[in-house]
């Protein structure tokens, strides 16, 4: 729904979320998604998907 209010189509979107269903679902619509625990968890998986 967010996706839809701002116009961007949501294989642009990226989803960042602590709960592992929530970041299934997000995929499964075609969002890029990051499941974290610990903010070191989200630091490596944010910086594989960031320019150097």
């Amino acid at each position: 729904m967010a996706a839809e209010r701002v116009g961007a189509p949501v294989r642009r979107c990226l989803f960042i979320d602590d709960t592992a269903d929530n970041v299934v679902a997000a995929r499964a619509v075609g969002m890029t998604a990051v499941h974290y625990r610990r903010i070191e968890d989200l630091e490596d998986a944010l910086s594989a998907l960031l320019p150097a």
